[in-house]
């Protein structure tokens, strides 16, 4: 197997893969709760709680469209660990050391905040988008620039990491 298709598919895995089996394992639960609340409850306590098929639907298209917005959000910061797991035997740690490097560094120079509360911004998307009752404009506040900015960084450092993995 090449090595882009190798980490293609770990990306595809970690990014679309686990969050569609979270979503029938939701889904799963949903209708489990739907199912013994039938049983248990009145149907006017049904309908006062939101238990029905109309409801877990759009629950679980909620939980889709979360999910898509936050893979979104964290495939440059997945390539980024995939880059750096090619360099060293501890990327999560180095790019915390850098990352904080990179803001002390550059509060130095420019005697400003604005890079490490950029920085701030880009890693704490996918929580803000998690916990966000508004998903996608939560990814869009960080603007579309920056989107697609962070996109084709994203295709950089995958076709970077690959080539550091090929060269092993």
């Amino acid at each position: 197997m090449s090595d882009s298709k190798a980490i293609a598919i770990k990306l595809l895995v970690a990014l679309v893969v686990i969050p569609l089996f979270s979503s029938l394992l939701l889904l799963f639960v949903d209708i489990t709760v739907w199912i013994v609340a039938m049983w248990v409850m009145p149907t006017d306590m049904l309908v006062e709680n939101s238990l029905s098929l109309v409801a877990i639907g759009l629950h679980w298209g909620q939980f889709i469209s979360m999910m898509a917005a936050m893979s979104l959000a964290l495939l440059p910061i997945a390539c980024v660990i995939f880059c750096a797991s090619q360099l060293t035997e501890h990327p999560l740690l180095v790019l915390f050391v850098a990352i904080t490097l990179v803001k002390f560094i550059s509060y130095m120079l420019f005697d400003s905040m604005a890079i490490g509360t950029w920085l701030n911004k880009v890693s704490n998307l996918a929580f803000n988008i998690l916990t966000s009752n508004h998903p996608w404009q939560t990814l869009t506040s960080v603007g579309m620039v920056t989107l697609l900015g962070l996109l084709v960084l994203s295709a950089g450092i995958f076709k970077t990491s690959v080539h550091l993995r090929s060269s092993d």
